[in-house]
């Protein structure tokens, strides 16, 4: 047999073993409806199963909006539900019952297997080119180069990074992402690089420890943000808990602290900084973070709200600080909704 023929079923076998397992080898969706609930009961969504890849799973609403779920979120009847759906639809497609679960996060990476595959097929093909010549090698690297790009496009799941992703990624090596079709979520410590609590004259006698904020804890921003029918004001409320998330995944609250009354800055109880330790000694800012400024560069994002926009330095895109500010202080330009640090409260 030609040895090119040799090669292109080769990669066809690449290909077939990274596909993720769907409810129908066809294009038409199951009519398995059923209401999905989420483990911790915050929410139900009414859908069909689709497919389980990557440690998700994919559902089809009635009025046929497709959504992502994470397979830990769901109650632990949904769980077992897509366990034995996978089951039986593997069994239905004839795959062997040693191969891993396509929903386990674990074994859904198929990207290592892919590229040793490829090498390999590589290394026959750079050999097959030296005895046959070089016609012959150029339409067999052609051919594996096409195969090769389509295994890695299906072992990355046809989902690039979200563009929220690059304003994290300065200090990618403290911090987790991920996204689903609603959310990025960023894991951290909330530690962040700088030293801490220098500065303070009116200490809480409260220590900085790292804190849990990841899996199910992880803060989520959500990556098409809407402008609310009702804003609320930083001024009159959300006075408790995180209002945004610096870039370096340090929490950002109000400047106010959980009175409403009390400018934390103005009675002495931020660090050089404009950061401390709350009452559960997590460590936060209570100003804005524009020292990152020194780390991910003027004109970028030093934090995201968690309503989705972002935060930016004193400096709008022009280089200039804005003096038309909205009662929220934000303003919409060329790239969408932002808000801008300020320099007095609020």
């Amino acid at each position: 047999m030609n040895p090119s023929i040799w090669i292109a079923i080769a990669i066809a076998g690449i290909l077939c073993a990274c596909n993720p397992v769907v409810a129908h080898p066809g294009h038409d969706h199951p009519p398995d409806g059923r209401v999905w609930k989420d483990a911790d009961g915050l929410f139900e969504i009414e859908a069909s199963f689709v497919l389980a890849h990557d440690g998700r799973v994919q559902l089809l609403k009635p009025d046929g909006e497709s959504v992502w779920v994470p397979l830990d979120k769901l109650s632990a009847a949904d769980r077992a539900w897509v366990r034995d759906r996978v089951a039986a639809i593997r069994t239905l497609n004839g795959a062997a019952e040693s191969q891993p679960d396509p929903s386990s996060p674990a074994s859904a990476d198929s990207t290592g297997p892919i590229l040793a595959a490829v090498g390999v097929a590589v290394f026959a093909v750079a050999f097959w080119a030296c005895v046959k010549g070089k016609r012959a090698g150029a339409v067999a690297v052609a051919v594996l180069g096409a195969g090769a790009a389509s295994a890695l496009a299906v072992a990355q799941d046809g989902k690039p990074k979200p563009a929220i992703q690059a304003h994290f990624e300065p200090f990618k090596d403290k911090l987790k992402f991920r996204a689903d079709d609603t959310y990025f979520y960023v894991e951290s410590n909330g530690m962040p690089d700088h030293r801490m609590m220098v500065g303070i004259t009116a200490w809480q006698q409260q220590v900085p420890i790292p804190q849990a904020y990841t899996g199910r804890n992880a803060w989520p921003i959500p990556l098409f943000p809407k402008v609310a029918d009702k804003p609320v004001s930083a001024k009159k409320a959300l006075f408790r808990g995180a209002i945004a998330l610096a870039v370096n995944g340090v929490a950002i609250f109000n400047p106010i602290k959980n009175d409403g009354r009390t400018d934390t800055f103005l009675a002495g109880e931020l660090d050089e900084y404009g950061g401390h330790c709350g009452r559960a000694d997590d460590y936060h800012y209570h100003t804005a973070p524009v020292h990152l400024e020194k780390t991910v560069g003027k004109g970028n994002p030093i934090g995201y709200a968690l309503d989705g926009y972002p935060l930016y330095g004193y400096a709008d895109a022009a280089g200039k600080e804005p003096n038309d500010l909205d009662e929220f202080s934000g303003r919409t330009e060329k790239d969408g909704y932002r808000y801008s640090s300020t320099r007095k409260y609020p």
